[in-house]
């Protein structure tokens, strides 16, 4: 617990792109009420929390930022007459390829060359049509929760969430729905990531991809 401000300082080997992730878990205790800790959360000048509280149990919290110094600062605010947490912190290093500078806009319809200079949080990062993949089996030590609770029933056939409907039928009309939860005074980063493990030749696949009721992808 802290009940003044403070910063935490790390020495990292080389600049570029690290994943930090913090863990907080409100430990009950005689003397305070964790849940109702109120505080900002800042990496250098790049706020991570905004008067945050913590909700029960375990939250982790998990961001991809470019560092251009070797030197990374994480400082704690307290809000007025109030304390804060922290259980663990992990500062890890990223491959410098995971970001790529280029990508396209929704609204406007558009293409950006500046995503490197720029640091995502992790909303959601779902495993599609597979079961929940914890960070111990994945080699970038991310984790991916499954995407049953996120998917809008629909009336076609499902057949899963990597391949639907069936080849034989003429004039099929299939799509699948992922409904996420936003917060729109922040602009997000969508990335899909395709392996085509049902198609017996090349150019055998067909399909649209719509973000927001607006068409992304042609494929």
């Amino acid at each position: 617990m802290l009940d003044t401000d403070a910063t935490y300082t790390f020495r990292m080997s080389k600049a570029g792109w690290h994943w930090i992730r913090l863990h907080f878990f409100p430990v009950s205790s005689n003397d305070d009420n964790l849940q109702q800790s109120k505080f900002r959360v800042i990496s250098d000048s790049l706020v991570l929390l905004h008067e945050f509280s913590s909700e029960p149990g375990w939250v982790m919290k998990k961001y991809l930022v470019n560092f251009t110094s070797q030197q990374l600062s994480i400082k704690f605010t307290l809000a007025k007459d109030s304390t804060a947490f922290i259980n663990a912190i992990e500062v890890v290093y990223a491959p410098d390829m995971l970001i790529s500078d280029i990508g396209n806009t929704l609204v406007p319809v558009a293409q950006t060359s500046s995503l490197t200079q720029n640091s995502f949080q992790t909303v959601y990062r779902l495993n599609v049509g597979g079961p929940k993949v914890e960070s111990q089996s994945d080699p970038l030590k991310r984790s991916w929760a499954e995407d049953k609770q996120y998917l809008k029933p629909q009336n076609a056939v499902y057949a899963s969430a990597m391949e639907m409907g069936d080849a034989n039928t003429v004039g099929a009309n299939f799509n699948i729905t992922w409904s996420l939860d936003i917060d729109t005074s922040y602009s997000y980063l969508v990335r899909l990531h395709f392996a085509d493990i049902v198609s017996k030749s090349l150019n055998d696949m067909y399909f649209n991809v719509y973000a927001g009721g607006k068409r992304r992808y042609l494929g």
